[in-house]
C-alpha cells in the first residue's frame, strides 16, 4: 500500500513538472513566428546595400565581399540594431494573448512547410530541366483540342473556355473512323515516351532517387516493446488479487 502511496506521488510530481514545463514553452517558443523572429546583422546590412534591378546572385557576392571588408565597429553596430529589433518583437509577441500566439506560430509552421515543398518542386524541376527529361504526350483528344483550339481565334480566357466546351462537344459527336488519326497519333506518341523515359531513367534515375531522398521527412519511429511497465505489473497484480478475493468470498457465503 505503501508503494502505491508513492508511486502515486511521483506520477502526481511528474504531472505538475510536465504542466510548467508546457506554460513555459507556450510562453517561450524555441522559434518564433514569421514577423517575430530575430533578424540577422547581416539580413540588416543587406536591407541597406541592396540594389534594385541587378540579377541576385551577382549582388549576393558583392553584398558578401563587402560585409567581409566591414570594419568591426560597423558590424557590431549591425548586431546591437539586431538585438534591439529581436527584444522589441519578443516583447511585441509576448503581448499577444495565449489564443493569438498560437495562432501565429501555426501560421508561421504552415509557411514554413510550403516554402520547403516549393523548394523541393522547384529542385526537382530543375534537374529535370537540366537532364531533358521527356515531357509527357497528350492524349487523343488533347491533341484535338490543340487543332480545335488552332482553328478560333481567342481574344480572352473566356473565349478559350467556351472553345475548349465546344471542342469537348464536337469530339464526342465525331465517329470512329474521325477519331482514329488522333488516336494512332497519340499512340505513337505515348510508345516513343516510353522509350525516351526509360533511357532518361537509365541514364538520371539513380540520381534523380538520391534528390528525392535528399528532401525526404526525417520520421521518429517510436519503440514498441511488448515488456510491461512495473506501474503496469503492479495493477495487474492487484486487480487480480482483487478478483481472487471476491471468488473465496463468494464461495464461502
Amino acid at each position: 500500500m505503501q508503494r502505491v502511496q508513492l508511486l502515486s506521488v511521483r506520477f502526481a510530481r511528474l504531472n505538475l513538472c510536465s504542466s510548467f514545463a508546457t506554460v513555459n514553452a507556450a510562453k517561450q517558443p524555441k522559434r518564433l513566428p514569421h514577423g517575430f523572429n530575430k533578424p540577422t546583422a547581416y539580413s540588416l546590412f543587406i536591407k541597406d546595400n541592396y540594389v534594385q534591378g541587378k540579377k541576385v546572385t551577382e549582388e549576393a557576392r558583392r553584398l558578401a565581399g563587402l560585409w567581409k571588408s566591414l570594419d568591426a565597429s560597423n558590424k557590431k553596430n549591425y548586431v546591437v540594431q539586431a538585438e534591439k529589433i529581436a527584444n522589441d518583437r519578443l516583447a511585441a509577441f509576448n503581448r499577444l494573448s495565449e489564443v493569438e500566439q498560437r495562432i501565429k506560430l501555426a501560421q508561421s509552421s504552415e509557411l514554413r512547410k510550403k516554402r520547403k515543398e516549393n523548394r523541393r518542386l522547384d529542385a526537382l524541376r530543375e534537374f529535370r530541366a537540366k537532364t531533358a527529361h521527356p515531357k509527357r504526350p497528350g492524349n487523343s483528344l488533347v491533341l484535338f483540342l490543340k487543332d480545335h483550339m488552332q482553328k478560333k481565334t481567342l481574344a480572352s480566357r473566356a473565349q478559350a473556355t467556351e472553345a475548349m466546351k465546344s471542342g469537348a462537344e464536337a469530339w464526342k459527336n465525331l465517329s470512329a473512323s474521325e477519331k482514329k488519326p488522333y488516336i494512332d497519333q497519340a499512340r505513337e506518341a505515348s510508345e516513343k515516351y516510353a522509350v525516351s523515359l526509360k533511357k532518361w531513367k537509365k541514364e538520371h534515375g539513380d540520381a534523380y532517387k538520391e534528390l528525392l531522398n535528399s528532401f525526404a521527412l526525417k520520421k521518429v519511429v517510436a519503440k514498441k516493446t511488448g515488456r510491461r511497465t512495473r506501474v503496469q505489473r503492479r495493477t495487474v497484480k492487484v486487480a487480480k488479487a482483487r478478483s481472487g478475493s471476491r471468488k473465496t468470498s463468494a464461495k464461502k457465503m
